[in-house]
């Protein structure tokens, strides 16, 4: 039971450490990364970052708040294509379209 308290204080501590980012050509932008982390009541550390551990649940909120400025987040979190969200459904809607411009 031992190895499995030390992953979990040590995968905690990995969530706690990690920061989010949003990014132009793999450039911070310290500005936008603010407003968002901001908007979403986040931590912002190290004059760059937005701790992850404190918008854990609305990470997907963070980058699209990055890409309504034309920047992307370097934070991971889960597609929403993947878990049958809004995504999926745009995906049709453009094949669906593109079918009628064809014929």
């Amino acid at each position: 039971m031992r190895p499995a308290h030390l992953a979990t204080i040590f995968s905690t501590l990995l969530l706690t450490t990690q920061a989010c980012k949003c990014l132009v050509d793999r450039r911070v932008n310290k500005d936008v990364t603010f407003r968002c982390c901001a908007n979403l009541n986040g931590i912002f550390v190290n004059g760059n970052d937005c701790n992850a551990h404190s918008i854990s649940e609305r990470l997907s909120n963070f980058a699209h708040c990055c890409n309504r400025s034309g920047l992307v987040s370097d934070c991971k979190f889960p597609r929403e294509a993947e878990i049958g969200g809004d995504e999926a459904e745009g995906e049709e809607e453009g094949a669906e379209e593109g079918t009628a411009e064809g014929a």
